[in-house]
């Protein structure tokens, strides 16, 4: 019986020692810098969703423009656009929904806006937002989905330590910190290392061979979600500008191009909106993609151009 019991005291304790550590070290590595917003190491990509909705509370009057999308609208510089104040919210997978919820947010704690681009892709209608919020990397702030922050902060550290917590962990052992700004220069050094202009490209490269794949259906959902951002721009009379990414050409060869079709034909209904997702000189030159995903600040600064948006310097 002593022995039974002794089983049963460490059967509870060591696994309790083993959370307990597990905790402490996602806390200090915070690989996806959810406590410590401007201070990381950035090994790893973090929580940009988060991170950016963040800095715009606490700077609630400092930007009137904002460019909302996936990480395909970093090409877009801030400082390239036109008629306002614009602070780029980019980050991995951006989809309409996540969009709706920041507005919303923004609108609620007095952010006054000027002008909004909303960038949509190919995957806007196919990424399910419920996915989003079981995954560390685009789990939306609390406060846009109205939520606890214990039940944010537990999803972070409430687990055992994954594969990537871990090279993050080893990381950080070796690397400094550094003051990561996301304030304007900050965000423009950061994506002009990543979003060059591109005159070194080789056209066999055989990145350029493999699509960037999505799958799924979430249409009508991702529709209702844009004609609810539409209206909110109306009542708070935001001049609002809708376009569709540039697709490489190898991803528009893999996508499901019925969707596409159908998307664009309903989008037409809810508002105006440029579309440069087609094949064209564009899309079929590889020259113009660091990726089969993503497109360059020239490509970018071509866009912003073509909806009259471009700042001439």
């Amino acid at each position: 019986m002593i022995l039974s019991k002794k089983w049963v005291h460490l059967s509870i304790i060591i696994p309790s020692i083993i959370l307990l550590v597990s905790i402490f070290l996602l806390i200090w590595t915070d690989t996806y810098s959810v406590l410590h917003p401007e201070n990381t190491s950035f090994t790893d990509e973090p929580n940009r969703n988060f991170i950016k909705v963040e800095y715009i509370l606490a700077h609630p009057k400092k930007y009137n423009g904002f460019i909302f999308g996936s990480s395909r609208v970093s090409a877009l510089l801030p400082s390239h656009v036109k008629g306002a104040n614009f602070y780029n919210m980019t980050y991995s997978e951006g989809i309409p929904h996540e969009h709706l919820l920041n507005l919303r947010l923004f609108i609620k704690h007095g952010v006054k806006i000027k002008k909004l681009l909303l960038g949509l892709d190919d995957f806007s209608y196919q990424v399910s937002f419920a996915k989003h919020q079981q995954q560390w990397l685009t789990k939306a702030h609390p406060l846009a989905t109205e939520t606890s922050w214990f039940s944010f902060y537990k999803f972070y550290f409430f687990h055992l330590l994954t594969q990537q917590d871990k090279r993050q962990f080893i990381k950080k052992i070796v690397a400094h910190d550094n003051l990561i700004d996301w304030d304007i220069i900050g965000q423009e050094k950061f994506y002009q290392t990543f979003f060059y202009n591109g005159s070194n490209f080789c056209d066999d490269d055989p990145k350029y061979l493999k699509p960037t794949h999505y799958s799924g259906n979430t249409k009508l959902e991702t529709l209702e979600d844009i004609k609810n951002i539409v209206t909110l721009c109306k009542q708070h009379h935001i001049e609002l500008t809708v376009f569709i990414n540039p697709i490489h050409h190898t991803t528009y060869q893999d996508t499901n191009k019925q969707l596409l079709e159908e998307f664009k034909s309903s989008l037409a209904k809810i508002t105006h909106y440029y579309d440069f997702s087609g094949p064209n000189t564009t899309t079929q030159n590889n020259h113009n993609f660091i990726d089969t995903s993503h497109y360059t600040i020239t490509v970018g600064d071509q866009i912003l151009n073509r909806m009259n948006l471009y700042k001439n310097k």
